[in-house]
């Protein structure tokens, strides 16, 4: 269903007149792609979402990817709640043993 999706928005984005409505379009296309686990396709639309419209949210999903991003390539850390419901900084494991950069041993 995801695919019919992102195939739908890309039609509906080259079909766009207005550059407001093509935004809204790239942003729902990048957030379709961030649930099928493709983020970094998914960064290329929010970018351009965010150029075309200047919106907020759209800078803020941008954001929050890109940060997201970084946290995996710099050793996997994730965000978890605690029990207080406060954001902890949580490490995740690296595969096979593999160093902070997951080139290091």
């Amino acid at each position: 269903m995801g695919r019919e999706v992102d195939k739908l928005l890309t039609q509906s984005i080259a079909d766009e007149d207005k550059v407001a409505d093509r935004a809204v379009d790239l942003y729902m296309r990048g957030l379709v792609r961030e649930l099928e686990s493709r983020p970094l396709i998914a960064l290329q639309d929010y970018r351009e979402a965010y150029r075309l419209g200047q919106e907020s949210r759209v800078g803020r999903a941008y954001a929050d990817l890109l940060y997201r991003q970084r946290e995996i390539l710099n050793g996997g850390a994730n965000l978890s709640r605690g029990r207080g419901g406060s954001a902890q900084l949580e490490q995740t494991q690296n595969p096979a043993g593999m160093g902070r950069n997951w080139g290091e041993r």
